[in-house]
């Protein structure tokens, strides 16, 4: 029967579930790790809503163990296939056909066994059926041709054909090739030969075989590797098609190209296991093959400027069935949480422009942005450091301004993130260009030293298909000039509109209309360039003037829900979540994530905070990598784990300019 652990914080609250699933003890007696999920109820579910759903969630995970289904993505190819064979080996296969299964799976496993299951890519079977059609794969292979006439030389004997197959342990098909003096290989010229008790060299000449491996051999290759992959799809099918967040079942390797029998085959066995979801591929190919039921592809179009997203009738071939975007962004516009603001903004711009794009064609079923967090990489697909920077999260899950693009659209949890920190100094040539206030709010009041400049509205984001699209800052000035300046109105006005322009665009970058406004204003106000500089810097370019303090209130339904204030720093200090302080060791370790940034004193990142942190680890606790870390782009986190005891783990962490900050942990033992 499954083990239920309940999971609190700090203050005692239960926020999830442990379900672990026994399975037995090992040849020494000692009880195997046991299989572990974790579930976390709604918050809006009641207690006895919370305790029917958990127990149904406990018999199905047992039930997936309890029928043989344990696929576990940190396994090799080599382990899963060993596991697959010994499942076949079981069920009743033939020996001969598990032997030449094992045969195959030396090469194999040699290619591509070291790699993970889940990491399995189409490039590696690809660069690995190329390998096997060069020549010199036949690693200490021979061929071997008969020198005299073994059919006479088994009659002189007495020896029957059969009984020559039965003792050597070489099939009858290939006796009849040896009998009509054609080539086999060295290995079963060895077993005739050992079995006719006669040297080798005196049948067979033996010669060095060079050549690659035949067609056919390399589809025999192939074949076992699909299916050694079709059982790990069925398994994967039956462990998770009552999860929650299945929309749909994946049949194809990750853009791989067309095969037809072979996702024929798995397109079938995902409808046979599970006839409750449709089907999928992940594919780089426009009008592939559709055996799925929907269309999938990764949509890499928009690159800053092309459109958001291809239309659906240049991607699927069949306009009848659903089309999803699979992956888009990502690797187009790779971001580190401590570029340049610049380079941050216009990484949440561009996913702002792909959801706006897919929202306006009702055809596309929905999309996926590639990806939500950082990740360790190969050499290739980094930065330099191994770091693949195309997520909306660092790799510790703090979010970077891209990812309130996605939370901005919901409705529950009030929303406000400004795309600048309002410091000309981190522009080219102190221009404000591209400033954005990504909201769910109704309307955003903008202040400047406590003077109200303007109130946003969202119908002044220029992405009309989203409910809630990014909303240009583009006033700085407000009504000052007009209420400040012994000018005539209107004449205030057009100052106003020619400043704001020129924050936005540069002096050397305006569109040819506002070079013939600032004209206008010389000619009918007889203004003159200085008159323009004073106003820019009083205004507009807060060089050498007291500090300016930035407030923005977002506002819904008439109240304000939500301020950001931004204002040079005073001080910083550090922000520090941690998933869970209570903790439980059972037959393995638990773990907890503890994320941290640096803030100023208005909780804004510090995005250049890049200083040592050191962590100090007391009690029952372990720390799980390095002991000082520097933060990047004021972001960066640890882990710790349990050590096999119950009792207080106290982490510490350090910073010069912060100070300390101390998280206590409590950890249980499971009975």
């Amino acid at each position: 029967m499954a083990n239920i652990t309940p999971r609190k914080n700090k203050d005692g609250i239960i926020t999830s579930y442990t379900i672990r699933v026994y399975h037995g003890y090992d040849s020494s007696g000692k009880r195997l790790k046991p299989y572990t999920m974790s579930w976390k109820p709604d918050p809006k579910m009641t207690a006895k809503q919370i305790e029917k759903e958990l127990n149904r969630q406990a018999v199905q995970f047992e039930e997936q163990f309890r029928a043989g289904y344990a696929l576990d993505n940190r396994q090799t190819f080599a382990e899963y296939a060993e596991y697959v064979l010994k499942c076949k080996a079981d069920s009743g296969t033939k020996r001969r056909t598990i032997e030449r299964y094992t045969t195959l799976l030396g090469r194999i496993n040699a290619g591509i066994g070291h790699i993970k299951l889940a990491d399995l890519r189409p490039q590696h079977l690809n660069n690995f059926y190329s390998q096997l059609r060069q020549a010199g794969i036949r690693q200490n292979a021979s061929t071997a041709t008969p020198i005299v006439d073994l059919k006479a030389f088994l009659k002189e004997k007495g020896i029957t054909k059969i009984q020559l197959s039965e003792a050597s342990g070489v099939s009858l098909t290939t006796l009849s090739t040896v009998f009509k003096m054609k080539s086999i290989s060295g290995a079963n010229a060895d077993k005739i030969s050992k079995a006719l008790k006669t040297p080798t060299k005196k049948l067979f000449k033996v010669e060095q075989d060079n050549r690659p491996l035949s067609e056919k051999t390399v589809r025999e290759h192939h074949r076992l590797i699909s299916l050694i992959l079709s059982q790990a799809e069925k398994e994967m099918i039956v462990q998770y098609r009552n999860h929650p967040s299945i929309i749909l079942w994946g049949v194809r390797i990750n853009e791989s190209q067309d095969d037809d029998v072979f996702y024929r085959e798995t397109n079938r066995v995902a409808h046979e296991l599970d006839d409750t979801h449709a089907t999928g591929g992940v594919r780089m190919l426009k009008k592939s093959h559709l055996l799925e039921d929907v269309y999938t592809y990764n949509d890499f179009l928009h690159d800053g400027r092309h459109p958001g997203c291809n239309p659906k009738r240049k991607v699927t071939p069949d306009m009848k069935k659903p089309y999803l975007i699979s992956e888009y962004n990502g690797h187009m516009f790779p971001t580190k949480p401590f570029d340049d603001e610049e380079h941050r903004t216009e990484h949440a711009i561009r996913h702002a422009n792909v959801l706006n794009a897919v929202a306006q064609e009702p055809d596309i079923a929905g999309s996926f942005g590639w990806c939500m967090f950082d990740y360790n990489t190969h050499k290739d697909f980094g930065s330099g450091d191994r770091i693949c920077y195309h997520g909306v999260m660092d790799m510790f899950r703090n979010p970077k301004l891209a990812a309130a693009v996605y939370s901005s659209q919901q409705e529950d949890t009030p929303v406000l993130e400004l795309s600048s920190s309002m410091d000309i100094g981190e522009h080219p040539g102190g221009n404000r260009s591209g400033n954005w206030m990504i909201t769910n709010a109704d309307a955003v009041r903008m202040y400047k030293n406590s003077k109200l400049i303007k109130e946003y509205h969202r119908e002044d984001s220029p992405y009309r298909a989203l409910a809630h699209g990014p909303i240009p800052v583009n006033d700085f000035i407000g009504n000052a000039i007009v209420e400040n300046e012994p000018m005539k109105p209107k004449q205030a006005r057009l100052m106003g509109q020619l400043l704001n322009m020129t924050a936005y665009y540069g002096l050397n970058n305006l569109p040819a209309k506002f070079y013939l406004l600032a004209l206008r204003l010389m000619v009918c106000y007889h203004m003159k360039p200085k008159d323009a500089v004073a106003l820019y810097t009083r205004y507009v370019g807060d060089w050498g003037t007291t500090s300016t303090v930035y407030k923005f209130e977002a506002v819904r339904d008439g109240k304000v829900v939500k301020t950001v204030i931004k204002e040079p720093m005073q001080q910083a200090h550090l922000e520090v979540k941690v998933s869970a302080h209570n903790l439980t060791e059972g037959r393995t370790y638990d773990m907890a994530a503890v994320r941290i940034r640096a803030l100023d004193e208005n909780g804004n990142v510090l995005g250049f905070f890049n200083e040592p942190v050191q962590f100090e680890v007391k009690g029952v606790l372990e720390l799980i990598g390095p002991k000082t870390i520097c933060l990047q782009g004021g972001m960066g986190g640890t882990y710790v784990k349990t050590t096999g005891q119950a009792g207080e783990g106290i982490l510490t962490i350090e910073n010069a300019q912060t100070g300390k900050i101390c998280e206590h942990f409590q950890v249980a033992r499971e009975e």
